[in-house]
């Protein structure tokens, strides 16, 4: 039973306390929030480096293994690349380059090698960048011969030049045509141990703060200890940059150290981001609207969402708020005036817009101006994130299953709250189990970074 004293000191040495489980009360507290009482001050709040950026969306999912697979279907038909050619003719046969590789080892088979496939097929329409539309009459392994429907010239093409197909056309009585077949790509994430042990000593242990409505039914005062909460907040810090900095091992070197046979670490976001997804490089100082054009162009190729999150360093946030008052037609839109009252304000920052049908929520992320975390690196200096909001569906036995854009990943196992959990040894826990004068305070993390549809994710960064 918590003991009741008749005044709420911020701190008190009395032996009576109750000590809750950190988890159980930082959920409850805003986080950057400065808390500041008469006797204990915190200068940076919880000193929280993200604040539980994707916790916040709920985006979270419990495996069994240490592992996930998914796979993610492309598009059912795809442009083509070829290599240069100068046909001056009414027909040509051109070199597909963007052909693709199918594996023929698949279990339970042991066969090895592959196939290649290209996608276009005889009876095939393809229109060229001019605009000129030919029929596929023959396909040999990479190549095809086309003939153009009018008699026009078939363009000179480049390796930059894209190919389209449009439709097909068969003549009467015809054979069966090739299958076109939709490409596969199956993609791996793994979970990362995050686990911290902290020794608090008998006399540290008086050190409690006061917290109100943590209790059944949200009207009961507690205590916990100040430093057990500490812990826990670095704890979840290492969470939280391991989900959005990690690099999965890949060195077999480290892998056969010995101890670290079984360590693994998670890709976090921005890496996923690098591999997968769309990168916008821009010169430090001069964002514009061009790069914005550019990655709405990017992700609008691959479907991407009509609502993006921007999260950003306050380099890059300014950089935005001033580009935008620098708008022919904004210009205005940068000075608000107060209505409320006859105090007035001078807004020069621009939190959301819409450019081209897509919406952009401009959010600063406070790990990327920490010294102690991210900021003032070379590499996160500058940096955006531009993330999807909502996620897509997957048809599973009749049902529609949101699959978040990106999301958490935890072992889902006995003992453990969404991948976390705590315990409490020593001689002055709750069941002594030696005779020293401390509390060991364990706690682990098994999660991982999940994300999904890469191509309609994007990074902002300084070229």
């Amino acid at each position: 039973m918590a003991f009741t004293p008749n005044t709420k000191p911020s701190t008190t040495s009395n032996s009576q306390y109750d000590i809750i489980k950190a988890r159980t009360i930082v959920s409850g507290l805003d986080s950057m929030k400065p808390d500041v009482k008469a006797e204990l001050v915190r200068v940076y709040g919880l000193d929280s480096a993200l604040g539980g950026w994707m916790r916040k969306k709920n985006a979270m999912s419990g495996i069994k293994n240490m592992q996930t697979y998914h796979v993610e279907k492309q598009a059912i038909r795809s442009t083509l690349s070829v290599s240069a050619a100068t046909p001056g003719a009414a027909t040509a046969t051109l070199t597909v380059t963007n052909t693709t590789a199918v594996s023929e080892t698949q279990a339970p088979f042991i066969a090895t090698g592959s196939r290649t496939t290209i996608p276009v097929r005889q009876q095939d329409v393809v229109e060229f960048d001019n605009g000129v539309q030919a029929l596929v009459t023959a396909v040999s392994g990479a190549t095809f011969t086309v003939h153009s429907v009018d008699g026009s010239n078939i363009p000179d093409v480049t390796a930059s030049s894209v190919i389209r197909v449009l439709t097909n056309a068969v003549k009467e009585s015809s054979d069966s045509v090739e299958s076109r077949f939709t490409q596969t790509q199956g993609y791996t994430s793994l979970l990362q141990r995050i686990r911290n042990t902290e020794t608090i000593s008998g006399d540290s242990l008086a050190l409690v703060d006061w917290n109100t409505n943590l209790g059944k039914g949200g009207n009961s005062d507690q205590y916990f200890s100040e430093q057990l909460l500490d812990y826990y907040v670095n704890h979840e810090n290492d969470v939280d940059l391991a989900l959005l900095t990690g690099k999965t091992i890949t060195n077999t070197t480290l892998a056969n150290v010995t101890g670290q046979e079984t360590v693994q670490t998670t890709t976090g976001y921005i890496p996923w981001v690098e591999s997968n997804g769309n990168v916008e490089t821009y010169t430090d100082g001069a964002f514009s609207l061009d790069e914005i054009d550019a990655m709405i162009t990017k992700v609008t190729k691959y479907r991407g969402s009509k609502e993006y999150e921007l999260w950003t360093d306050l380099s890059l946030s300014r950089q935005i708020d001033d580009f935008m008052r620098a708008e022919t037609g904004l210009v205005a839109g940068g000075v608000v005036y107060s209505t409320a009252s006859k105090d007035r304000y001078v807004d020069y920052g621009f939190k959301s817009f819409t450019r081209s049908g897509v919406t952009i929520h401009n959010n600063v992320l406070p790990v990327f101006n920490m010294d102690e975390y991210l900021g003032g690196s070379t590499r996160y200096t500058g940096m955006g994130l531009f993330m999807p909001m909502g996620g897509k569906f997957i048809e599973a036995d009749g049902n529609k299953i949101r699959a978040y854009s990106c999301e958490i990943i935890f072992q889902d196992a006995m003992g453990y709250q969404q991948g976390t959990r705590e315990w409490i040894h020593g001689g002055r826990s709750a069941g002594e189990t030696n005779g020293v004068d401390n509390i060991v305070y364990d706690i682990q993390s098994v999660v991982g970074f999940r994300g999904v549809a890469g191509n309609t994710h994007g990074l902002f960064k300084v070229a």
